[in-house]
C-alpha cells in the first residue's frame, strides 16, 4: 500500500485533537450531550484545478462562496428565522439549519453543495439584494433586510421569466443585475453538478443538472460539419458524404474510411438530436429520434456511451484519412498527377478537420461531467490539452471533474474501444476513491465527526495516490502522441498533480488564506505612527516612543515580507503580478524607504565600510574606476590597511567567480521557445538601427550589471557584521550612542510620513476586502499570469523596479503633506536680521522636510529611470520594439520628466522649499496617472475596455477606481493651495508667528541645525553631491525669495 508522510502526520495530529478533544470533553463538560462538530482540515488541502491554476480546495471554495453569496469574508452567516417567521418549511432547510442562524464557512457550504445539493434548492443564499430585482423575481423586498434568493424561487418565478421573455427589458438598468443573481445560480449548478441528475439545458435559468456546456461543444460540431471552405458550395458534412460514397467501393482502406466518415456523422447527429432533447428544443416525430431521445436513452450513462463512440469512429476518422493518404503517395491508383496532387491536398484538409472533429469529441466527454466551475481533482490524460499549437477552444480542461473520476466508465467496463476518461489508470485506485467519497459524503450528511475525520483522510491519500498516476498517464501519452516540438514542460509541470514541494504550495495557500497577512499593514502602521508622533519631550520619552515606532515599523515589514514569500511560494512570481499585488507592493517600499534613511546614522558608515571592503585594492586613481579609495579615519580605526588590502583582493576573488556566473546566465543561458539570451553580445541584424540602437542600450545595462552586482551582493553580505559591530562600540560609548539617537531621531519626519502613507495604502485594502464581491475593485485572489509577463527575470527587474519607485513618490508625496502642514499650521518666523530685513520665514520644520523630499525624489527618479530603460528591453524580447509610445510607457516617461524637471530647479536654485514640497504632488499625481489612470481610466474612454498592450494589471469594477483617485488627487491639490495660500500671508508678516524674542533667541539655531541635518542627509544621498553643506545653509531663507 501507497503510504502518504503527508497524511500520515495529518492522520496523528488528527488523532491526538481527538484524543485532547475526547479528554477535555469528559472532564470539563460531563454530563452536557453537544452535537459533534465537523472539522475540513483535510479535506480543505485537496488540490483543485480551477480558472488556470492549481489550488487547494480551500481556495476554490472561498472563490465559489465569493461568487454566490457575494461576500469576500470567508463565511456567510445565513438568518431562515427572517426568512421563515414561522418556522422552516421542510426537513432539508431543519438538517442544515438545526438553530435558525448558521455561519457557514466556505469550506463547508461548498461541501454540503457538494454531498447534499438538494437539501438547498428551498434555502435563500444565493445573493439578490437589489430591490428592483427582488420585485422582478416577486420576493420579499425591504432594503437590505432580505439579501437572498433560493434556487427554487428563481426556478419558480413566473415573473421573472415574463420578464425575460420580454426582449425590451434588454437595455433596463436590471438587466444586468439580473443577469449577475442568474450567473450566481449557474455557479452554484456548476459547483452542485451531479452526474446521475437528469441532465437540463435551461438557457435562462439554470435547473439541476444543467449541460449548457455540453450542448454548447456539441453546437461547435454542428458549426464545423456546416462550414463552407472559401471557394467552395459544399460544407464539410457535404464533403465528408461524397469521400464515403467515392471510396466505398475502393479496396479495405477506403471501406475503412467510408465506415469511419459514416458512424462519425451519424454521431454527430445522434449528439445534436441529443443536445436539442437537453435544450427542450422541438424535435420532428420521428421513429428514430424517438428511439434515441427516451428517458433511458437520455441517462447520462448512455450518452457517456455514445460520446466513447463518437470519440473512437472519429479518431479512427484521423488514422484512416492519414493511412489513405499514404496509400496515394506510393500507389497512384491510376490517378493523374495533377488528381494526386489534387487528393492529396483534400486528404490532408480532410485529415486536419477530422482531427477538429476528435478534439472536440474529447471535450465532449469531460463537459458531462463538468460545467464552467465544477471541481476538477486529477489531470486528464487527453495530450492535447497540452499541446503547444493547442486551440481552446476546441479543446478540454488539462483535469477531469470529480464526478467524471465518480461516474465514468471503469477500464473493466471499456475494454474494447479504450478511449474513456478513465481508460488509462488502475480500476482498484478508482474503485478506492470511490468508496471513500461515499464513506465522506455518508458521514458528512449524518453529521458523524469522528467517521467524516477518518473518511477525509483516505480520500485525500486515495485521490493523491490517482492523481499522481494520471499525472504519469497523461506524461506517457503526450509522449507518444505528440512531437518533440509540440510539448510544453512548462505547462506539463504546471499541471502535473502536486507533490511533494508542489503540494507544498497548495499548504502554503491555506497558510495565507488562514493568516491574511496583509490586513495587518493598516494597524502596524499606524500603530508606528502614533509612536513617531509621540516621540517628543524628556529623552527617556522620545526613547521609548520612538523606538517603540521603530520595533513596530519593522515587524510591519518582516509580517508584509512573510506575506510576499507565502505568494511567491503559491505563484512561483514576483509579487506584482497585478494590481492587488502592487497595491501591497507600494506601501511596502514606502516602509523600507523610510526605514532605511530612518536608520541611516546608525547603519551608513557600516554600509560604506562593506562597500569599500569589496573594492579591487589595483582599480585606483583611475577615472571612472577608482574603486580604492584612500581609507577615512574611522576606516583605518575599524582595520588595519593590510587587512583592507587582504579584503580587497580576496573580495575582487569572489567578484570574479560572480561575474563569471552572471555573465553566462545573462548572455549564454537560452530561454523560452525563441532560444535567445536575456542580453544580446552583438546586433542580430547589423542594417537596422533600431537593432544597433536595442543592443547598444543593452550592452551598457549588462556591463553595470556585471560591475556593480557582485560587488553589491558581497557589500549586502558584509554590511551586518559591519552594522553590528558598529553598534556594540556605540553600547561602550554613552556621547555616540546618544548622538546617534539625536539624528535618527531627527529624521522621524521619514517614520511618520512613510508610515502614514502605508497606513492609508493598508486602509484602502481593508475597506475594499470589506466590500461585497461585486463591489470590490481589485481581488486578492490568486490567477493565472497573463502570457506576455510570464518572465521572472524582466518581471522581476522591470516591474519591481517601476513599482519601487511609485513607493520612493509616495515616501515623497507623505513627507511633502507633513510640510504642507506645517505651512498652514506652522508658526512662521521674523527674517533672520529683524523685520526691516525683509519677508518673514516660514517654520523651521519646512526647510528639513524640503530637504528630505528631495532625497525621496532622487530615489524615485533612479528607480524609475532604470525601470523604464528595463521596460524597453522587455519590450523588444515580447514586442519587438523598444519604444512604442505605449499609453504606460508614455505616462512612465511623464512622471520621469516632472520629477527631473523639479530635481533640476531644485539643483540650479530656481525653486525654494515650498516649491520642492509641490514637486511631490506633481510628481505622484503623474504616477497616480501611470500606475491608476492607464489600468482604470484609459479603458473607460475605449470602446473595447482596453488600451495599449500594458492593459493587463486592471481587475473588475476598474470605473469604480478612478473616480476615488481623482478625488484624492483633487483634495491632495486643493491641500496644496491653501498651504499656498498661508504660506504668501506668512511670509508677508500676516497669520501666528514667533515672538520677536524667541525670534531673535533662535535665529542662528534653525540654521545650525540644518547644516547639522543636511550633514546625515547627505551621507544617506544615493548620489553625493559636493556642495549639499552650501545649499542646506540658504535652504532656511530659500523661501522667503519671491
Amino acid at each position: 500500500m501507497h503510504h502518504n508522510p503527508i497524511v500520515n502526520s495529518m492522520v496523528l495530529r488528527k488523532l491526538l485533537f481527538i484524543f485532547a478533544s475526547t479528554f477535555l470533553a469528559s472532564n470539563l463538560f460531563q454530563g452536557h450531550t453537544q452535537a459533534e462538530e465537523i472539522t475540513l482540515d483535510e479535506f480543505r488541502q485537496i488540490p483543485v484545478f480551477h480558472q488556470g491554476r492549481i489550488k487547494p480546495f480551500d481556495s476554490y471554495a472561498k472563490e465559489m462562496l465569493e461568487q454566490v453569496c457575494n461576500t469576500t469574508k470567508g463565511y456567510v452567516k445565513l438568518d431562515m428565522g427572517l426568512y421563515f417567521p414561522a418556522g422552516n418549511p421542510s426537513e432539508d432547510i431543519d438538517h442544515l439549519f438545526p438553530e435558525p442562524e448558521v455561519k457557514w464557512t466556505a469550506t463547508e457550504i461548498v461541501l454540503s453543495w457538494l454531498t447534499e445539493p438538494e437539501r438547498w434548492e428551498e434555502v435563500p443564499f444565493i445573493y439578490a439584494a437589489h430591490n428592483d430585482v427582488r420585485e422582478i423575481i416577486d420576493v420579499q423586498v425591504a432594503d437590505l433586510t432580505f439579501k437572498y434568493v433560493s434556487p427554487a424561487e428563481l426556478m419558480k418565478s413566473e415573473s421573472l421569466k415574463d420578464w425575460l421573455a420580454d426582449q425590451g427589458n434588454a437595455d433596463s438598468p436590471s438587466f444586468k443585475l439580473i443577469e449577475k443573481v442568474l450567473g450566481r445560480l449557474d455557479t452554484f449548478r456548476g459547483v452542485s453538478l451531479q452526474a446521475d441528475s437528469p441532465l437540463t439545458g435551461s438557457i435562462q435559468i439554470a435547473d439541476v443538472g444543467d449541460r449548457k456546456n455540453f450542448c454548447t461543444s456539441v453546437r461547435k460540431i454542428v458549426d464545423l460539419l456546416n462550414e463552407v471552405k472559401p471557394g467552395e458550395q459544399k460544407s464539410l458534412f457535404d464533403r465528408l458524404n461524397d469521400h464515403a460514397q467515392s471510396f466505398s467501393a475502393q479496396g479495405a482502406s477506403g471501406q475503412q474510411l467510408a465506415q469511419s466518415i459514416n458512424q462519425s456523422l451519424a454521431y454527430s447527429e445522434l449528439m445534436q438530436i441529443k443536445s436539442a432533447k437537453i435544450l427542450g428544443f422541438p424535435l420532428p416525430d420521428a421513429d428514430y429520434i424517438q428511439e434515441v431521445t427516451t428517458p433511458e436513452k437520455m441517462a447520462v450513462t448512455e450518452i457517456a456511451n455514445d460520446v466513447r463512440a463518437y470519440c473512437y469512429y472519429t479518431n479512427q476518422l484521423v488514422g484512416n484519412f492519414s493511412s489513405l493518404l499514404d496509400e496515394l503517395r506510393n500507389s497512384q491508383f491510376g490517378l493523374s498527377k495533377s488528381q494526386l496532387d489534387q487528393y492529396q491536398l483534400e486528404f490532408r484538409e480532410m485529415s486536419t478537420k477530422a482531427h477538429e472533429l476528435y478534439l472536440l469529441s474529447l471535450q465532449l466527454q469531460e463537459v458531462l461531467y463538468a460545467n464552467r466551475h465544477t471541481m476538477l481533482v486529477i489531470p486528464s490524460s487527453n495530450p492535447y490539452t497540452l499541446a503547444k499549437n493547442r486551440d481552446e477552444g476546441k479543446n478540454a480542461q488539462p483535469w477531469l471533474s470529480l464526478q467524471a473520476v465518480l461516474h465514468d466508465a471503469l477500464p473493466s467496463e471499456d475494454e474494447v474501444m479504450k478511449i474513456g476518461l478513465l481508460a488509462p489508470l488502475k480500476e482498484s485506485r478508482i474503485t478506492r476513491v470511490r468508496r471513500s467519497w461515499d464513506k465522506l459524503k455518508d458521514s458528512y450528511i449524518q453529521r458523524n465527526a469522528s467517521a467524516f475525520d477518518t473518511a477525509q483522510i483516505d480520500f485525500l491519500e486515495s485521490l493523491q495516490t490517482l492523481g499522481e498516476e494520471a499525472t504519469d498517464a497523461r506524461d506517457a501519452a503526450i509522449g507518444k502522441t505528440l512531437s518533440s516540438t509540440n510539448r510544453d514542460p512548462d505547462v506539463m509541470d504546471y499541471t502535473a498533480y502536486p507533490a511533494g514541494a508542489a503540494f507544498q504550495r497548495v499548504q502554503a495557500e491555506i497558510k495565507y488564506n488562514d493568516s491574511k497577512p496583509f490586513q495587518y499593514t493598516a494597524v502596524f502602521s499606524f500603530l508606528a505612527l502614533i509612536a513617531f508622533a509621540l516621540s517628543f519631550g524628556t529623552n527617556s520619552v522620545k526613547r521609548i516612543a520612538f523606538y517603540s515606532g521603530v520595533t513596530t515599523l519593522m515587524i510591519g515589514l518582516l509580517w508584509t515580507v512573510y506575506g510576499f514569500y507565502l505568494r511567491v511560494t503559491i505563484t512561483g512570481w514576483a509579487p506584482v503580478t497585478n494590481m492587488y499585488e502592487t497595491i501591497i507592493f507600494v506601501p511596502f517600499i514606502v516602509s523600507l524607504l523610510a526605514a532605511w534613511f530612518l536608520l541611516t546614522p546608525v547603519t551608513l558608515a557600516g554600509i560604506k565600510d562593506s562597500w569599500r571592503l569589496t573594492a579591487a585594492p589595483f582599480l585606483k586613481d583611475i577615472p571612472f574606476l577608482n574603486e580604492s579609495r584612500e581609507l577615512s579615519a574611522s576606516q583605518q580605526t575599524r582595520f588595519t590597511a593590510q587587512t583592507w588590502h587582504v579584503a580587497g583582493y580576496i573580495s575582487t576573488a569572489a567578484r570574479l567567480v560572480l561575474i563569471y556566473f552572471l555573465f553566462y546566465y545573462l548572455t549564454q543561458k537560452p530561454y523560452g521557445d525563441g532560444g535567445r539570451s536575456y542580453f544580446e553580445l552583438t546586433p542580430t541584424d547589423w542594417s537596422s538601427l533600431n537593432r544597433i540602437g536595442v543592443w547598444a542600450v543593452g550592452l551598457v545595462c549588462l556591463i553595470l550589471t556585471l560591475w556593480i552586482i557582485p560587488r553589491f551582493i558581497l557589500a549586502t553580505c558584509m554590511s551586518p557584521c559591519l552594522i553590528v559591530q558598529d553598534y556594540f562600540h556605540r553600547r561602550v560609548n554613552q556621547e555616540s550612542s546618544q548622538k546617534a539617537f539625536d539624528e535618527m531621531h531627527k529624521r522621524r519626519f521619514f517614520g511618520i510620513g512613510g508610515t502614514f502613507m502605508t497606513g492609508i495604502g493598508g486602509l484602502v485594502l481593508l475597506l475594499s476586502n470589506s466590500l461585497p464581491a461585486d463591489a470590490q475593485i481589485v481581488s486578492e485572489n490568486f490567477s493565472p499570469l497573463q502570457p506576455v509577463l510570464r518572465s521572472n527575470f524582466w518581471l522581476t527587474i522591470h516591474v519591481l523596479t517601476i513599482v519601487a519607485s511609485y513607493g520612493a513618490g509616495g515616501l515623497a508625496l507623505g513627507l511633502g503633506n507633513i510640510a504642507l502642514g506645517y505651512y498652514i499650521f506652522g508658526k512662521y518666523r521674523l527674517p533672520a536680521g529683524g523685520v526691516a530685513t525683509g519677508a518673514h520665514r516660514p517654520p523651521e520644520q519646512c526647510a528639513t522636510l524640503a530637504q528630505y523630499c528631495y532625497r525621496s525624489i532622487q530615489v524615485a527618479v533612479l528607480l524609475l529611470a532604470v525601470g523604464t530603460i528595463l521596460g524597453g528591453l522587455w519590450a523588444d524580447v515580447s514586442w519587438g520594439r523598444f519604444w512604442g509610445w505605449d499609453p504606460k510607457e508614455v505616462w512612465a516617461l511623464i512622471s520621469l520628466l516632472i520629477y527631473l524637471a523639479f530635481l533640476h530647479a531644485r539643483f540650479a536654485g530656481w525653486l525654494n522649499n515650498f516649491g520642492m514640497v509641490a514637486g511631490t504632488i506633481a510628481g505622484f499625481s503623474m504616477i497616480m496617472m501611470s500606475w491608476v489612470g492607464v489600468n482604470f481610466g484609459l479603458p473607460l474612454l475605449s470602446d473595447t475596455g482596453s488600451v495599449g498592450l500594458h492593459s493587463y494589471g486592471a481587475g473588475e469594477n476598474a470605473s469604480r477606481a478612478i473616480g476615488s483617485v481623482v478625488l484624492v488627487v483633487i483634495i491632495n491639490w486643493a491641500f496644496l493651495g491653501v498651504a499656498w495660500g498661508r504660506y504668501k500671508a506668512g511670509i508677508a508678516g500676516i497669520g501666528k508667528h514667533m515672538e520677536s524674542t524667541t525670534a531673535t533667541a533662535t535665529v542662528e539655531a534653525p540654521v545650525t541645525d540644518l547644516v547639522e541635518d543636511s550633514s546625515i542627509v547627505e551621507d544617506s544621498s544615493i548620489v553625493e553631491d559636493s556642495d549639499d553643506a552650501a545649499e542646506s545653509t540658504e535652504t532656511d531663507n530659500s523661501d522667503s525669495a519671491e
